[in-house]
C-alpha cells in the first residue's frame, strides 16, 4: 500500500495538482493510497474527493495505550471507511488482511514539498538566477505555496506586451519609473508606489527609466522563473 503523505486541499494549485498525480501513479501501479496525519474534516473531504479511501491521522483516533481510544469517522464519510491507524473490525483486521497486500510494492511518499509546511522561509534573493524573461526584463523568482515573487532589475524602454492571467498581480517600485496601462488606463509608478493589478484584468508594463521592481502574484505561478 502506498501513503500519501498529509496536504493541505486549501492550499495553492500546484499542490492540488500533485497530490492528484501522486494518486494517479498509484492507480496505474495498483498501490492503494492511505493519507496519513489527516486531522480536520476539510482535508478529509478534500482527499475523499480525490479519490482516497483510507485514511489515518488525529481526527480519527489519538495515540493511546489502554483503554484503546475509541475511533471517530468524520459525518460525512458515506459509506464509513476503515481507519488504518486503529485496529479494525473482525472484517478486516491485520490477521485477515488478503493475502495479495503481502506481495505490493510498498510506495512511501512523505509529505509533500515538506519545506513548505515551516513556519518560516528565508530567501536570499541574490543567491537566486537571474532568468531575462523578456529583453530588459532580469529577474530573479522564489515561490511561496501561495505566492510567487519576482525582483527585476529594468532597463529603461523596456516593455511587458498587454497580457492579462487569473492571478492577481502587485507591483512595488523600488527604484525608477514604471508606467502601467490598466483596462487603458495610463498610471505612472514611482518608488514608494505600490500598484494593485486586478485579476484577469488587461494591463501592459513600459519602464521610463532604469529601476527595480517586485511583482508578486497570487496565487502562485510555478511556471515562471
Amino acid at each position: 500500500m502506498g501513503r500519501v503523505g498529509r496536504t493541505r486541499t486549501d492550499a495553492s494549485l500546484p499542490r492540488r495538482i500533485i497530490t492528484e498525480g501522486v494518486l494517479r501513479i498509484a492507480g496505474s501501479l495498483d498501490i492503494t493510497a492511505i493519507a496519513e496525519g489527516i486531522e480536520t474534516d476539510e482535508e478529509y473531504t478534500g482527499l475523499r474527493l480525490m479519490g482516497v479511501r483510507y485514511f489515518q491521522g488525529y481526527l480519527y483516533v489519538r495515540p493511546g495505550f489502554k483503554p484503546r481510544p475509541q475511533r471517530r469517522c468524520p459525518k460525512s464519510a458515506t459509506p464509513p471507511l476503515r481507519n488504518s491507524g486503529a485496529r479494525q473490525n473482525d472484517e478486516y483486521t491485520e490477521r485477515s488482511r488478503p493475502d495479495r497486500c503481502q506481495n505490493v510494492m510498498r510506495l512511501v511518499l512523505t509529505s509533500i514539498s515538506r519545506a513548505q509546511e515551516t513556519a518560516m522561509t528565508l530567501v536570499k534573493v541574490s543567491d537566486l538566477r537571474v532568468v531575462e524573461r523578456l529583453p530588459g526584463w532580469r529577474g530573479r523568482f522564489f515561490h511561496s505555496p501561495n505566492m510567487t515573487f519576482a525582483h527585476y532589475e529594468f532597463d529603461q524602454g523596456a516593455s511587458i506586451h498587454e497580457h492579462f492571467h487569473s492571478e492577481e498581480e502587485v507591483y512595488e517600485v523600488i527604484e525608477g519609473e514604471l508606467e502601467l496601462i490598466v483596462e487603458g488606463a495610463i498610471y505612472v509608478a514611482k518608488p514608494g508606489h505600490v500598484a494593485v493589478v486586478a485579476a484577469n484584468a488587461p494591463h501592459a508594463v513600459r519602464a521610463l527609466t532604469d529601476g527595480l521592481v517586485i511583482i508578486i502574484d497570487h496565487p502562485s505561478r510555478p511556471e515562471l522563473g
